[in-house]
């Protein structure tokens, strides 16, 4: 575990040192300082709404698969997962942390488990969709061909998976397979029906939408304009490739990627880095109100005694470890 850290913190510095070589930092100070507080407040305040919504959506999940848990308790579990993704670096373990806290029965943990990563498959979708109908919509701008088709096969795929993959693995494993009741109640967290299916597509849009939206916020605190046709193309693919398990938190594969779709048509690389700082505020004072619920609700301790589901890999599917 601390080896994984210590090479996502390296990536992060690595990826940000080699942007630094093109940053002059006298303008950094001067972009940074220009930006106003009221600015700042928007940003989080929006990044907050957004998580709310997304959170909505997984509580909907997790009912959607027998998961009789409360709107607000399903809300403090994901602020606690936020909280957890900030401090343990990385996603995985804010998502096992949400698992845990959803339920204190083990015997629903994997299912769990299961709605967290159903709630991250979809929103891929939904984001990797939003990108390549926006270039459909507005055309390829000045982006690749390359990269564009990439966005669409990305949501393809994932699209593919969601509706073959547990049909798939019915077929595969046999009756006898000593997990299969676990594994079925698992898939039930993949809804298939078109009510709910259009509902969570419907917030997950809106959550990528008011995501996209805060960039053009970000955009104009620096008196920039980019315009929504390329922002709507561009930041899914920002997005997705910042939330690979490669750094801290996106850090540096972020504003690597602002600097290839937004410099020099739109920013500056003094600015790119004042967006990146910008979202990273957004994103660690949104985890510290789950930390702050954590310390409050005794959860906290709860999630350093507890072990989420794991993938055995002596049978392939996830197991209990309380």
């Amino acid at each position: 575990m601390r080896a994984k850290v210590t090479i996502k913190i390296l990536t992060s510095g690595l990826l940000l040192l080699l942007l630094l070589q093109f940053v002059d930092i006298k303008k950094l100070t001067v972009a940074l300082l220009n930006i106003h507080p009221a600015s700042v407040l928007a940003i989080v305040a929006l990044y907050l709404v957004g998580q709310v919504m997304s959170s909505t959506k997984w509580w909907l999940l997790a009912r959607r698969s027998g998961i009789r848990v409360t709107w607000l308790s399903a809300l403090k579990a994901y602020f606690i997962g936020m909280f957890v993704n900030v401090l343990g670096v990385g996603t995985v373990g804010g998502d096992m942390a949400r698992a845990i806290c959803l339920t204190q029965n083990s015997a629903h943990r994997s299912t769990a488990f299961a709605t967290v990563l159903a709630d991250r498959a979809h929103g891929l979708v939904v984001l990797a969709t939003i990108g390549s109908a926006s270039a459909l919509l507005f055309g390829a701008q000045s982006l690749d061909i390359r990269l564009l088709a990439l966005l669409a096969s990305v949501g393809a795929a994932g699209l593919m998976g969601w509706f073959a993959g547990p049909y798939l693995l019915r077929k595969v494993l046999p009756l006898s397979f000593p997990k299969r009741d676990k594994i079925e109640q698992m898939l039930e967290a993949f809804p298939k029906d078109a009510k709910t299916l259009i509902l969570i597509s419907s917030l997950s849009a809106t959550f990528h939408l008011l995501q996209i939206a805060i960039h053009a916020v970000i955009a104009s605190a620096l008196d920039v304009h980019i315009p929504w046709s390329y922002l709507l193309v561009a930041v899914p693919f920002a997005n997705i490739v910042s939330t690979l398990p490669i750094s801290w938190q996106g850090l540096g594969v972020r504003e690597n990627a602002y600097r290839f779709f937004f410099v020099p048509s739109f920013l500056n690389n003094e600015q790119i880095l004042v967006f990146g700082a910008l979202w990273l505020f957004a994103v660690t004072l949104s985890g510290s109100v789950g930390g702050l619920v954590a310390f409050l609700s005794g959860d906290l301790e709860m999630i350093s005694s507890k072990r989420a589901p794991s993938l055995s890999p002596a049978a392939g599917v996830i197991s209990e470890k309380a």
